[in-house]
């Protein structure tokens, strides 16, 4: 999907986070105990609705994911460490030194790594171009950013645990309407990158 949607001719590469998948099961490998969502926790902090909303099933309005098929979604989710964080940036640095210069293209969680090998090699990053981010870069953003399905997160908005009281944290602000927000520094290389 990832080669179809980047056109014919851009290499592609797809790295995904350790820990996930049937990797969330293989106990005894991290440090830490894991933390499992309930259907009730991935109802808020994944925006299908309000807090008060989850019993009935009543989604945001616009929300485009079919809500019926939700209890299926949640047997889906794995168990989730909050220690394999340095792990998973060293091994998108990795390979994005390998490729010497690539787009990255995130999701949700996956911006926290791509953020933090942004700041571990800025050399090698062309762009980001981060789908309803977990976090922001912060200021020291070195390269264009495109960020899509922004919302406005707050203690209020996604409940405490998200916002830092529990096992998360927002590593930044996230404000928009859901149109693209685009950020480029002043003075960016127009080379040439896979898509990542």
């Amino acid at each position: 999907m990832a080669a179809s949607a980047a056109g014919p001719g851009v290499e592609v590469h797809v790295v995904d986070l350790p820990e996930r998948a049937r990797a969330g099961f293989a106990a005894g490998i991290w440090q830490e105990a894991p933390i499992l969502r309930s259907a009730e926790e991935a109802w808020c902090i994944f925006r299908f609705g309000a807090a008060q909303d989850f019993t009935r099933r009543r989604a945001f309005p616009g929300l485009q994911f079919p809500v019926q098929t939700f209890d299926t979604f949640v047997q889906r989710i794995v168990p989730r460490w909050l220690g394999t964080g340095p792990l998973q940036s060293a091994g998108l640095t990795s390979v994005l030194r390998r490729l010497k210069y690539a787009t990255v293209i995130c999701h949700s969680q996956g911006a926290e790594i791509a953020f933090d090998a942004l700041a571990q090699a800025p050399e090698t990053v062309a762009g980001i171009i981060a789908v309803e981010p977990s976090s922001q870069p912060g200021d020291a953003i070195t390269c264009p950013l495109v960020v899509l399905g922004v919302i406005t997160l707050s203690a209020r908005a996604i409940g405490p645990s998200a916002a830092g009281v529990g096992p998360h944290r927002l590593r930044g602000s996230t404000r928009g309407t859901g149109a693209p927000t685009i950020f480029a520094p002043r003075s960016i290389s127009r080379r040439g990158g896979a898509i990542f």
